[in-house]
């Protein structure tokens, strides 16, 4: 569908279409409602093997925010579905004394968690308010905060929570035995079907959770390419059509443009667009869709906005489901690209005015679609002349870069408005 205002339409919308044409695993899985966000701080796709701990941690992210962009956030969805299955209300629970008296048990504790996790998410908030990054966005993820020192004393507090819990999901298992087998048989498998990652030197068990593919040979592949060969090519201009529509939850507002950079005020990039020679050619080098495998720990039926919690607990749909929840977004499918290129086409006016005369003065970088290319002043634009009238600006990634996240499709478990 081509629109009839190019210019206040937003880019990522064409941008994504492009991507669904070529990469139908974003949008399409199994029925599943799903939601692809782009990635808006850069995320290295640098796993070795898919069931390594860089791997591992991509997966097993839950997206921070439910919007169009992607931040890796610090809930876990391996710990969040074993903190989702100790709050499910048996089908036999409420004659059972001992079912009771451990109940409390676990609610006094997740209780805390709750408690604990509220507080860092503040915490990190404040954090981020007097560590702005120099783009706008957080300088560091959440996760990555709770294990650095800024965090480190709350990541004591929980890991001392995480392991009482632990030791109570034994006695809790045998107690559901004769009251919800489902149940029983879904914490023992989270017990029982795990691999075995590096993590901090040392050797843990973790519940099984992989990504499909070798990108290692995929980047010796990407490496080898010829220079007119690439994975991903598409063009942005007026005469550009929507054939999918890139739909975000609770229709979370986007910026239009798809150009940013430290002092971006600098650049009418507004302006930019509506020219009548705007034309943004995209190249990726290399680009793939893997499959995030989760082991038969987790059951998607289990992850569910209307199944029955227990009463009272602090861990309630909300604290799962809700806008910030544990359980909000599921990662399905990451996308990684590789070695971008992005040759921009505008009038020799336009470039003059907005690039030329005042915008490059001092910027270190320049943001396109979530890949940030560092520049040295204006040479390194590759700036050339098409004509008298046009001119045209590439901005390449330098080589031995890593293959970046571009984007990831989650499977959608966000309570509904009512």
């Amino acid at each position: 569908m081509k629109r009839t205002d190019f210019a206040k339409e937003s880019q990522y919308k064409y941008y994504f279409s492009a991507l669904a044409q070529n990469f139908p695993d974003i949008v399409r899985q199994q029925g599943k409602e799903t939601v692809f966000q782009f990635s808006s701080l850069p995320v290295a796709a640098d796993w070795k093997a898919g069931d390594d701990e860089a791997a591992y941690n991509i997966a097993n992210a839950v997206p921070a925010d439910i919007g169009g962009f992607y931040i890796p956030g610090a809930a876990k969805v391996s710990r969040s579905y074993q903190d989702l299955i100790m709050t499910i209300k048996p089908k036999i629970a409420d004659k059972n004394e001992d079912y009771k008296k451990i109940r409390i048990k676990i609610q006094n504790h997740t209780n805390l968690i709750s408690s604990i996790n509220k507080e860092i998410h503040e915490e990190y908030l404040l954090w981020c308010s007097k560590n702005p990054g120099i783009d706008g966005m957080p300088s560091m993820s959440e996760d990555s905060w709770l294990e650095s020192r800024h965090g480190r004393a709350y990541k004591i507090q929980l890991d001392e929570q995480y392991g009482i819990i632990d030791e109570l999901t034994e006695e809790y298992k045998n107690i559901l035995q004769s009251m919800d087998a489902p149940l029983k048989n879904a914490i023992k498998r989270l017990q029982e079907n795990t691999m075995t990652i590096v993590s901090g030197g040392k050797t843990i068990e973790v519940p099984e959770a992989t990504i499909s593919g070798n990108i290692v040979q995929d980047k010796n592949r990407w490496d080898n390419y010829s220079d007119d060969e690439y994975d991903f090519v598409t063009e942005i201009n007026k005469d550009a059509e929507i054939k999918t529509e890139w739909k975000t939850i609770y229709d979370v507002k986007v910026n239009h443009s798809c150009h940013s950079s430290n002092i971006e005020q600098k650049v009418k990039v507004s302006r930019i667009i509506a020219d009548e020679h705007y034309n943004l050619k995209v190249r990726f080098k290399g680009m793939k869709a893997y499959q995030v495998n989760r082991g038969e720990w987790y059951d998607d039926t289990f992850v569910n906005t209307n199944i029955e919690l227990v009463q009272g607990s602090a861990l309630n749909a909300e604290y799962f489901f809700g806008k910030q929840g544990s359980l909000h977004l599921i990662p399905l499918v990451i996308l990684v690209g590789y070695s971008p290129e992005f040759e921009m086409t505008i009038s020799k006016e336009v470039y003059e005015q907005e690039f030329n005369e005042k915008a490059f003065i001092g910027i270190d970088y320049v943001n396109l679609f979530g890949i940030k290319f560092h520049i040295n002043g204006r040479a390194s634009l590759l700036p050339k002349p098409i004509d008298n009238e046009v001119m045209s600006i590439t901005f390449k990634s330098p080589m031995d870069t890593s293959p970046q996240v571009i984007g990831v499709t989650s499977a959608v478990k966000v309570l509904q408005k009512k």
